[in-house]
């Protein structure tokens, strides 16, 4: 309701109605307080809020190298970090109204924010400001991080054979402070530690310099996101049951190389288990959210790249074929508004969907040509199809869902030369220019949004308009100089 039939937001009507003014379809007319003031709060009037995000991290990564032979090699480190984000609302704007209350910090109760303490939306040059002096509303809060890994690997090298093995062992540590919900003294949770790690093995195999063929097999266990482990904005209560994100890969490849031709080809198959996500949504008229547990993906597919020389000519190509998807439902998620209240549990429908925002085909091919020493050209074609929107899990909760929305295709052509030559104390200056989408392709690289065409839908090349996209570069290009001395 508070936007036009463009998508635009109702600004002008935003501020009508907020001080005092009628707007039909907004609902009954705004009253004022005892004093003549227009105040907004949270459940009362329009505002815009600014999130405020305060972190720093610290850390530092010693690795210790040793080479006893021309066949071993073997490095060892340790990785320290530690890290804290302080994240709060701020009243940005008002629109039209006077000012805003907010009753959320249990410690200062009845705050009353005048324009004077309004958040600017803009940047600030002081990587070191802190957001602790400002007016904050609505939740203000603290995650500490802490984090000791150690790692090793060793690597094996003949003329035939090729192979290492790497491990690591990490463990995080886990802290919230909530300023807002709980008084002095009580607001610091309970560390929660969770162990985790990785190993990964590989073997390769030199037929005879020409033909190799090699595998690699690993498992990461990954300890889950600060957000799984305190779910609720309004308290430090610690989830009850917590998986650590499990991850199995295998590539198989081969690697061909001749005197004009060379080929890499690779198959991979990735399981990931027990992923969290966190999800949004809107029910009533109000933003929920809440966190995905046990979220399974499937990552499968092959990968070729080849490169050919001839005389003054040069070829390249590469295509990657990928299937990735979600292979399981979610069921009996908690979802809460902003003030911490259970206002719906719902059920996630994923399984079958195609894991959005990366193209699962895409394909290249490119000549050059070389007219003398100092002078070649390239051009170039690119392919990318299989592309699906970013997948917003609050569109599955519907059983009947048709899934991901696939994109439109498209093809780019791209070239670009290179002159180098000689000039006095200069061994060499390089002339480069490129020129990107030389046919002006206008595309769709990326959809935020997950909105099939529906009765009367506008479209543009079968995708509804009512999707948040974001269309590739037109035509540009670049020139550059390059100096070697």
């Amino acid at each position: 309701v508070y936007k036009d039939q463009g998508g635009q937001v109702r600004f002008d009507d935003i501020t009508t109605w907020n001080s005092g003014g009628h707007v039909p379809d907004f609902g009954a007319d705004r009253t004022i307080d005892s004093e003549g003031l227009y105040i907004n709060k949270i459940d009362e009037g329009l505002t815009r809020y600014a999130f405020m995000n305060n972190h720093a991290w610290y850390g530092g990564v010693f690795n210790l190298q040793y080479n006893p032979n021309e066949q071993l090699s073997a490095s060892f480190g340790i990785d320290l970090r530690t890290t804290y984000g302080k994240n709060a609302l701020a009243v940005n704007n008002v629109l039209g109204a006077d000012a805003y209350f907010d009753n959320s910090d249990v410690n200062h109760s009845g705050n009353l924010i005048t324009p004077k303490d309004f958040q600017p939306a803009t940047y600030d040059w002081n990587p070191f400001r802190s957001i602790d002096e400002l007016q904050k509303i609505v939740f203000f809060n603290q995650a500490n991080i802490n984090w000791l890994g150690g790692f090793g690997q060793i690597n094996y090298k003949t003329d035939k054979w090729t192979g290492f093995l790497q491990a690591g062992l990490s463990n995080q540590g886990f802290q919230r402070i909530d300023y807002f919900n709980l008084a002095k003294g009580q607001q610091k949770s309970k560390w929660k530690r969770i162990g985790g790690g990785n190993i990964k093995a590989g073997l390769g195999f030199n037929i005879n310099n020409r033909h190799e063929f090699f595998i690699n097999s690993g498992f990461f266990s990954k300890q889950p996101l600060y957000n799984a482990v305190f779910p609720n904005w309004s308290n430090n209560e610690i989830a009850t049951v917590l998986k650590n994100e499990k991850i199995y890969s295998t590539e198989i490849g081969y690697r061909q190389s001749s005197e004009h031709w060379h080929t890499f080809v690779n198959l991979y198959y990735t399981l990931w288990k027990d992923r969290y996500e966190s999800v949004s949504d809107f029910i009533d008229n109000q933003q929920v959210s809440g966190v995905l547990k046990n979220i399974q993906e499937v990552h499968r597919g092959i990968e070729v790249v080849s490169k050919a020389h001839f005389n003054n000519w040069y070829f390249s190509g590469m295509f990657s074929i990928g299937d990735w998807y979600y292979q399981s439902n979610i069921n009996d998620i908690p979802l809460y508004n902003f003030q911490q209240q259970l206002v719906a549990v719902k059920d996630y429908f994923l399984d079958g969907v195609k894991v959005g925002n990366a193209a699962q085909f895409t394909a290249m091919l490119k000549s050059q040509y070389r007219f003398n020493r100092h002078f070649k050209l390239y051009i170039s074609q690119q392919y990318v199809d299989n592309l699906y929107a970013k997948i917003d899990a609050g569109s599955f909760s519907n059983p009947n869902h048709q899934g991901s929305l696939k994109l439109p295709a498209y093809s780019l052509i791209n070239a670009g030369l290179n002159y180098h030559f000689k000039y006095k104390e200069f061994p060499q200056v390089i002339l480069l220019m490129n020129v990107q989408n030389l046919m002006d392709k206008k595309y769709i690289s990326e959809s935020e949004t997950n909105l099939f065409p529906q009765q009367n839908s506008d479209l543009w090349h079968g995708i509804n308009t009512q999707n948040r996209v974001f269309f590739g570069w037109g035509r540009t290009w670049n020139f550059s100089v390059k100096l070697r001395f």
